[in-house]
């Protein structure tokens, strides 16, 4: 199960996190997010092994305050695949109407 932890004190790193949940199940993967200086921007990611291990630990550690700060713990959303995209590709012609030169009769 892949874990959302958000409103993390910037000082945590991974290894922290990871003995936080391994005490729930085996933890495969952590992961801070940073910006592009290395400094973390408060919210992480963790892959544990097995759903119950991945609730429990959710139910444990929602809400514990470190360092003043009270963190989200949440399964991570999953994104939904039927929902098309909108944006438009980078770098795609845009027609823009007044560049159009026909003429469209009027009736």
């Amino acid at each position: 199960m892949e874990i959302f932890i958000a409103n993390l004190p910037y000082r945590i790193k991974a290894a922290e996190l990871t003995r936080w949940f391994a005490q729930f199940g085996l933890v495969q993967a952590t992961k801070i997010v940073a910006d592009q200086k290395g400094q973390s921007k408060g919210f992480g990611f963790l892959e544990i092994t097995g759903d119950a291990a991945g609730y429990q630990a959710i139910n444990a550690l929602n809400g514990m305050e470190i360092d003043g700060r009270e963190i989200v713990v949440k399964q991570t959303e999953q994104p939904h695949a039927a929902q098309p995209s909108h944006k438009r590709p980078r770098n795609h012609p845009v027609l823009v109407a007044s560049s159009l030169k026909a003429k469209i009769p009027f009736y």
